[in-house]
């Protein structure tokens, strides 16, 4: 029986915290995360204080909680590929991060849609361009370090644009179709889109 109520609860805190994280994000749209508080986004997830303090500290806890659960993600997805690898072919990754994003769509699209996205993507792209030159190995098979650097750099920001752009409906195109896109532009250059 006690194990039942432990999953229970578990459920329920995972809830909350996903009706937090939701409700933050929706207030971003309109506000930097500064001018929002906390009673607010209780209202949106339509929970209590209580609930609220028992999972955050206060709003900027919350964004960083959202911030480093993607960075964990991407940490993972770029870890499964060795990097030599994706040198060759960044499909695998591509279509890893695409999927999640696919299936969290709507929480994707409001975090891209806020304010703070900006920020957000830097922080992402710092992450791929860090892992992707530690690998001393990998390096030493390229021309030089700066240009991998400008060329891991380059990649990051054009996916975060390129993304930025899908969720605000600047390109006709499918995720799916997005993804191959991408991957082609990276591995033949402007090749990939040349008749």
């Amino acid at each position: 029986m006690v194990n039942q109520e432990a999953k229970k609860e578990y459920r329920n805190s995972l809830r909350s915290r996903k009706l937090i994280k939701v409700a933050l994000l929706q207030l971003m749209l309109e506000n930097d995360i500064s001018r929002i508080k906390v009673k607010e986004v209780i209202e949106i997830a339509d929970i209590s204080k209580g609930t609220f303090y028992a999972h955050y500290t206060d709003v900027f806890n919350v964004l960083e909680e959202i911030e480093n659960e993607n960075i964990l993600l991407l940490r993972d997805y770029l870890q499964a590929q060795p990097r030599v690898e994706l040198i060759n072919d960044f499909s695998p990754f591509i279509i890893k991060v695409f999927n999640n994003i696919e299936a969290n769509l709507d929480f994707y699209k409001i975090l891209f849609a806020t304010k703070n996205a900006k920020s957000f993507l830097n922080k992402m792209q710092k992450v791929f361009v860090d892992y992707m030159m530690e690998d001393h190995m990998m390096l030493t098979k390229l021309k030089n370090r700066e240009e991998a650097m400008l060329f891991f750099s380059f990649i990051s920001i054009g996916t975060a644009n390129l993304l930025q752009d899908w969720f605000n409906c600047k390109c006709d195109i499918s995720l799916e179709g997005l993804a191959k896109l991408l991957n082609e532009c990276i591995v033949n250059g402007v090749g990939a889109i040349k008749k």
